[in-house]
């Protein structure tokens, strides 16, 4: 996980995209990439798996380098969410 994180963050940084955008826009973003998920979840045709896993890589994305902008890695944030939920 950590190397696909990495080669995301490279991929951003190779578009300017640290320069282009900010936290607030990239939240944006991430909004945006999830009501596409939501709209295909919510869609009235036969879901397709690989539709559905196209936008939930899309979040993904989004949210690693938002957490990169953040100075935080995506990978402490999840071991940190597991860490919280593992014991309830």
């Amino acid at each position: 996980m950590k190397e696909l994180e990495t080669k995301i963050i490279k991929w951003a940084e190779e578009r300017g995209l640290f320069k282009e955008l900010n936290a607030p826009v990239q939240a944006e973003k991430l909004e945006e990439e999830i009501e596409e998920l939501l709209s295909e979840l919510h869609s009235l045709h036969p879901r397709s798996q690989r539709n559905i896993e196209l936008e939930a890589g899309d979040v993904g994305v989004v949210m690693i380098n938002l957490m990169h902008m953040c100075g935080l890695s995506f990978h402490d944030c999840i071991e940190a969410a597991y860490q919280k939920i593992k014991d309830r």
